[in-house]
Parts: C-alpha cells; structure tokens; sequence
C-alpha cells in the first residue's frame, strides 16, 4: 500500500468527493430493491415482466398508422454490456413492414428523427424491442414512425 501510495498515479486516479457521493447514492438504492427498480431506468428494463412487455407492445403497435403493418411478435433482447455480454432476456416487439417503404429505410428514418429510434432490422421488418423503450417515450417513438412513414 505505501508504494501504491507513493505513485504519483496514485493522486490523478483517486476518487473525488462527488465520485464518492454519487457511489454511495447508488449503493444506497440497492439497499432497496424496489427503489432501484423505480429509480434506475437499465433495472426497470431488466425486470420488466414478460406480461407487462406483451401489454406494452400492443399497445404501441395500437397507436402506430395503420401504414406502419404494425404486429407484435416475441422477440429477444440483448443485455449486452460488460457485465452480461452473450446474455438475452425474452422479450416483445412491435414488427414493422410497411409495404411502400423497405425496412432498411424505414430503419435509417428512424435512426435520423429527432430524438433518434434505433431499431433493429430482422427478416425484413423494423423491430422495436419495448424493453429498451422507456414507457414515457412512447409517444417521441410513435411521432418518429408517423413521420418517417409520411
């Protein structure tokens, strides 16, 4: 330790008081599983049930234009990440296939609206996992199909 101590490394990687704090913060979530839950969005994804998911995907494709061919379908959701790299959740998409515009398309429209809606192209469809979708970003997701589609 006195060596490690002595390097003057030592000084320009230490953690500051605010990194302090904001560990401490975040440590004291996970203390309560329910308030982590609530107050960290990555763990509200994670441990979205399967059922609720489902619910959600219906009803994003219900509020997309009927141009959008919106179905839902079970998808797989990457974790990704260091801490969960290879890792995949089951999950529900909204399916996408438009038939007067090409998924690769639609997907790059998508990715250029603002705010970007990055999805994922398979088999031919745009695929909007809801997992990855916050709830209260729904309507931005619904706007940037409607005007990608028009």
């Amino acid at each position: 330790m006195a060596r490690c101590r002595a390097n003057p490394l030592a000084r320009a990687v230490r953690a500051d008081k605010l990194t302090l704090g904001a560990l401490a913060a975040t440590l004291a979530l996970y203390e309560d599983p329910d308030a982590a839950r609530r107050d960290i969005p990555v763990l509200r994804m994670l441990t979205a049930p399967l059922q609720l998911l489902h619910a959600r995907a219906a009803a994003l494709a219900s509020r997309l234009p009927v141009a959008a061919a919106a179905t839902v379908a079970p998808t797989r959701a990457a974790v990704g990440g260091g801490a969960f790299p290879g890792v995949e959740l089951p999950s529900a998409g909204v399916l996408l296939a438009p038939p007067s515009l090409g998924a690769a398309a639609l997907a790059q429209r998508l990715r250029h609206a603002d705010p970007p809606v990055v999805a994922v192209v398979a088999g031919g469809r745009v695929v909007l996992d809801v997992r990855t979708i916050l709830p209260e970003d729904e309507g931005a997701v619904v706007a940037a199909v409607t005007a990608a589609l028009a």
